[in-house]
């Protein structure tokens, strides 16, 4: 009898042991995917992007320039936005870039230093009335607020690789008519589309992907309107589907915002 009460005692034990070993592997699971899912939950890139309210102050000037003045050839807006720009200029050459962006500082300084000397020309054709070298200088100026921008927060660069290309067309071979330039960036532009359909946006915006697809799908066939009208040789319906295509892509960059 004693010697079955003591079989049953060895058989609770490894009962006992084994249930207290199963139930702390299954925690020590439990606690590592709990730890895995919350690093990926808390993990937000946005803690990498920089905003520079110097920066944020200027763009309400550059949009003026750029979305009215520029497009309408509106000199006199020009002329009273230039004030704005000086004191905006001034304000962001005092700016000392956060160490997290240690790496960009050369090239934010080569930048600052650009958009100061565009200003300067501004400036010169704004005061001479020279109002070819003012929407020249307002390219400029907008050129390189773009690229301080990009610094601190860069966006996908296939996008903006994209970007280069429609900026020849929409800014310069289309207000010059010039269909046999547009031509040619055609195939460019369908390539750059291809390596945009293959993106994939990174953790911070992955829940947009199915947006951006749409969207570049959507920007794909802007570039097939674009290139059957280009072959038609109609003007008119050439700068109706180059809107279609700077709309397109705008649809696609505001995935982003």
């Amino acid at each position: 009898m004693r010697k079955q009460n003591n079989n049953i005692i060895k058989i609770m034990s490894l009962l006992t042991i084994f249930v207290i070993s199963f139930l702390i592997t299954s925690c020590n699971n439990k606690t590592e995917t709990n730890i895995d899912k919350n690093v990926e939950e808390e993990f937000d890139e946005s803690i990498f992007i920089v905003n520079i309210p110097e920066l944020d102050a200027l763009h309400e000037y550059v949009f003026l320039l750029w979305h009215d003045a520029y497009p309408n050839k509106n000199y006199e807006l020009i002329q009273e936005v230039l004030p704005n720009l000086k004191t905006s200029i001034s304000n962001l050459l005092q700016v000392e870039l956060p160490e997290v962006l240690h790496s960009k500082k050369e090239e934010w300084n080569n930048e600052i230093n650009k958009i100061d000397s565009n200003l300067k020309l501004l400036d010169i054709a704004v005061e001479q009335k020279d109002e070819e070298s003012m929407l020249k200088g307002v390219e400029a100026f907008h050129n390189s607020y773009e690229k301080l921008v990009s610094i601190i927060r860069p966006k996908l660069p296939e996008l903006e690789n994209f970007h280069q290309e429609m900026y020849k067309i929409y800014h310069h071979y289309l207000p010059n008519e010039n269909v046999n330039e547009i031509q040619k960036l055609i195939p460019i532009l369908k390539t750059k589309v291809e390596l945009l359909k293959q993106s994939k946006l990174s953790y911070k915006y992955k829940e947009r992907q199915n947006k951006f697809n749409t969207a570049v799908n959507e920007l794909e066939l802007t570039i097939i309107e674009l290139e059957n009208s280009v072959n038609s040789n109609d003007i008119d319906v050439l700068k109706l589907n180059v809107e279609k295509l700077h709309t397109a892509y705008q649809k696609v960059e505001h995935t982003f915002e």
